[in-house]
């Protein structure tokens, strides 16, 4: 790695400390520093609760939706070949919405509607637009350019 890069990558993992620890001090029961460092030492157990119960889950819940965010948006540049490839340029979010739409029309007393329709449009739209004869027409239309 280049010098640039580690200052960059340093950059990232102090920014991520940082936002965690105000993510800690931040909530319906402000923590001041001092109050956090006390919890943790075991000198305020009702504290302590809220640290470890309420706020580190949800800490730790962001940081693995965001991981595989970024995960699944670099697998579908890669497969795509395409640096802006996202799921509203490629149709997904619309396929799912229109689906959301006709659904709420013909059935329109299902739980859980919304959420299921969006999935399953969304779906078959990646489905067709990950098909292998699209994806190697793609590619040589251009490697033509």
């Amino acid at each position: 790695m280049t010098k640039r890069e580690i200052i960059w990558h340093s950059l990232a993992v102090l920014l991520l400390i940082v936002s965690i620890w105000v993510s800690l001090m931040m909530g319906a029961t402000p923590f001041s520093s001092s109050q956090i460092f006390s919890a943790f030492s075991g000198h305020n157990d009702a504290d302590l609760n809220i640290l470890v119960q309420i706020r580190a889950p949800r800490i730790l819940a962001s940081l693995v939706c965001g991981g595989m965010l970024a995960v699944a948006g670099a697998i579908s540049q890669s497969t795509f070949h395409n640096r802006l490839a996202d799921p509203s340029i490629l149709g997904v979010t619309g396929a799912g919405s229109f689906l959301i739409l006709i659904a709420g029309f013909l059935v329109p007393a299902f739980p859980f509607d919304k959420m299921i329709y969006a999935f399953i449009g969304g779906g078959l739209t990646l489905l067709f637009l990950s098909s292998k004869s699209l994806l190697q027409n793609s590619v040589k239309g251009s490697l033509k350019m």
